[in-house]
Order: C-alpha cells, then structure tokens, then sequence
C-alpha cells in the first residue's frame, strides 16, 4: 500500500514537471479576431473612412443594412457617399477629421448616431460634411462641429458648416446654452427653408442658454 501510493505520487510529481517545463505550457496564447458580422464594422480597424465604407458595401449582400462604428478620429482621401443602407455611429472619441480641406466631401445620405453635445467633425469647414435629405436627418447639432462657447474663440465657422451640412429642403440646426455666449466675427447664413435652435434647455442660474455675441459688420443673420 505505502509503496503503490508513493508511485502514484511520484507520477503526479512527473506530470507536473513536464507540465511547468513543457513548450506548450509557456507558448503565447493565440490571438482572438473580431467575430466577423456582416452587419457591423468596426471603423476603428480601417486606416480612413474610405476603406471602412468600401468593407460595408461588400459585406451588405444586396440589400442588407449595415452599422460602422466610429470609435476614433478617421480622415478620407476621396470623396465618400454613405448610402441610405448605411448608418455610421460615433463612440467617443470617434469622429470623421477633414484636415480643413472643403473637399472632397461626405455625404451622408442616412441619419447618423451621436451625442448632441459631443464634437464629431473636426477640422471640417462649410461644405465639407452634407447630409443627403431632410429626412435623414431633420435635426442637426452645432456642437458636432465643436464651436467655441467661450466667447472668446470664433465660433462662426463651425455653426456656419452645421448650418451648410443640412439640404436646401430645410431641417434644424439646435446650438445648445452656454455659459459665455458664441462669439461671431462674420455674419451667418441661414436659408429660408433652416431653423437655427437657439437653445436654453438644461440652463442653470450660471448659463445664459445659445446667446450670440456679434462683432461683424453688416447683419448678425442673413438668408
């Protein structure tokens, strides 16, 4: 008995010391991929929003829809038209960096997923983002644009591309409160068919809600 339980342990003893020396116990693990889903991609693991939205098109099969999250600032080398199929979604610090070029442009022609006060569109000047309809888009936030309500920095280029980013059709650009008001060196334009939201929703004793503070000459808002 003494002896049949010393081989055992013995054997055990064994079996552990392969396990620790053996190549496989300390060989790295093998990289997990992300599943693949042929309605989701991840923009993140494409080098520009370009590459991300010709992956989405080959996967969509027909007339799939298809979902491209966002989750870091991508730039693009040539014009890019996302399709009605095609929704883009922006986690942050995700968004789309034009590098202050008006063209090429995006157009988006579905409505896209973001917070109202989070900036999405960076270095994009008027022209440089467009929503395709109305209807894709009804309401569109100045703060994707990142203007500066500090009363300090122009905000007039930011809120001006928010304003030009919605179709002729019409729709509304909301500017959320701010403790300083939004400086304007130059004038806006603003369509007939556009409402600009001056908006004083979630104001405190210590904001003064979407004020604009002009230093232009000639009118603060033409049409």
């Amino acid at each position: 008995g003494v002896c049949r339980d010393m081989k055992r342990m013995f054997y055990f003893l064994l079996l552990m010391v392969w396990a620790f020396f053996s190549p496989e116990a300390h060989a790295a693990p093998v990289s997990t991929t992300i599943p693949y889903n042929a309605n989701f991609v991840w923009g993140s693991l494409y080098t520009t929003v370009n590459a991300a939205i010709t992956e989405c098109y080959a996967i969509q099969a027909g007339t799939g829809n298809t979902t491209i999250e966002l989750t870091t600032q991508m730039t693009y080398t040539e014009t890019v038209s996302v399709n009605t199929r095609t929704q883009l979604v922006f986690t942050a610090p995700g968004g789309i960096n034009c590098q202050n070029n008006a063209t090429p442009v995006v157009t988006l022609r579905s409505g896209i997923v973001a917070p109202p006060n989070q900036q999405i569109f960076y270095n994009c000047p008027a022209g440089a983002i467009l929503f395709g309809t109305t209807s894709s888009m009804p309401v569109v936030h100045a703060m994707w644009w990142g203007p500066s309500g500090n009363q300090v920095v122009d905000a007039q280029p930011q809120i001006q591309a928010a304003i030009d980013s919605i179709p002729v059709t019409g729709g509304t650009v909301v500017l959320p409160p701010s403790n300083t008001g939004y400086l304007l060196s130059s004038g806006l334009t603003v369509p007939g068919g556009l409402t600009l939201q001056c908006s004083s929703e979630g104001t405190t004793n210590n904001t003064k809600g979407a004020v604009l503070h002009y230093t232009g000459s000639g009118s603060a808002i033409s049409s």
